[in-house]
């Protein structure tokens, strides 16, 4: 647990700029999701991260929305574009 100045206790995992879902893809490939909500923007802490995950062969990007996941993730779905899983088991 972190203070912030105005008596707030927050919980940080990870460190500075790191994002919020870290996975693997397929092959071994780094996978960093950075969420924002929409008309917000990353901090260069994060913009930084994003960046070094994408210049060491992985995929980092700012998702917004679901759909910004679906269309940055399809390429390694195994899915024929434009047809949905339909998967209701998550």
């Amino acid at each position: 647990m972190v203070s912030t100045p105005d008596g707030k206790r927050v919980f940080r995992a990870g460190f500075r700029g790191c994002s919020d879902i870290l996975g693997m893809l397929r092959g071994g490939r780094w996978l960093a999701v950075e969420v924002k909500r929409p008309g917000k923007q990353p901090t260069d802490d994060q913009r930084t991260f994003l960046d070094a995950v994408n210049r060491g062969g992985g995929l980092g990007f700012v998702a917004r929305s679901i759909a910004d996941c679906e269309l940055e993730l399809e390429p390694y779905s195994g899915i024929p574009s434009g047809r949905s899983s339909g998967s209701s088991s998550r």
